[in-house]
C-alpha cells in the first residue's frame, strides 16, 4: 500500500476589513491567532513538504509565518482564492501537491474541498473558523478519497 497523502487545510487568520478583499491585511488578533495554531501543528505534524497559498495578502500574510517555521518557500496559486471551483482547484493542484501538503486560503473554497475529499460532494462546505487547520488524509488526491483526521483551533 502506498503511504497515504496528509492535507493540512489552513484558513487564514482573522483580517481587517479596510482594503479591497484581495488586499485585506491581517489584524493582530488575527497574526497572533496565526502563530498558536501554528504552534498546535508543529507540536504534532510529522512532516510538511510544501505550502501551497492564495494570491490574497491575508493568506500570503498567514503562509508567511509557517514559510518562516519550516524554513521554504510557498507556492502561490490561483486557484486558491475564495470563490474558485473546488473541482477545478483540485485539478490545478494536482501536479503541486506533495505527500504532506499545507495549504493557507479562504472560505468557501476550503470547506468546498474538505467536503470533496472526504465525502466526495459539494452539498455543503465544512465549517472553517479563521485560524483553524483541518486535517485529512487521502488514500488518493481524489474526490472522496480522504476521511477528515482533526481540527485545530488557535
Amino acid at each position: 500500500m502506498t503511504e497515504p497523502y496528509t492535507l493540512y487545510l489552513m484558513r487564514h487568520g482573522e483580517a481587517a476589513w479596510t482594503s479591497p478583499d484581495p488586499e485585506r491585511a491581517l489584524t493582530e488578533r488575527g497574526r497572533e491567532a496565526n502563530r498558536r495554531v501554528l504552534d498546535k501543528l508543529l507540536a504534532t505534524a510529522p512532516q510538511i513538504d510544501r505550502i501551497l497559498v492564495s494570491p490574497y495578502r491575508r493568506a500570503r500574510q498567514t503562509a508567511a509565518e509557517a514559510e518562516q517555521r519550516l524554513e521554504m518557500v510557498a507556492q502561490q496559486h490561483n486557484c486558491l482564492t475564495p470563490d474558485e471551483s473546488p473541482s477545478a482547484t483540485l485539478e490545478a493542484l494536482t501536479p503541486h501537491v506533495a505527500r504532506h501538503t499545507l495549504v493557507v486560503a479562504h472560505q468557501p473554497l476550503l470547506g468546498y474541498l474538505a467536503s470533496l475529499l472526504d465525502r466526495g460532494d459539494l452539498k455543503e462546505p465544512h465549517p472553517f473558523a479563521t485560524s483553524e487547520i483541518l486535517i485529512l488524509e487521502l488514500e488518493a488526491w481524489a474526490p472522496a478519497c480522504g476521511r477528515i483526521i482533526r481540527s485545530l483551533q488557535p
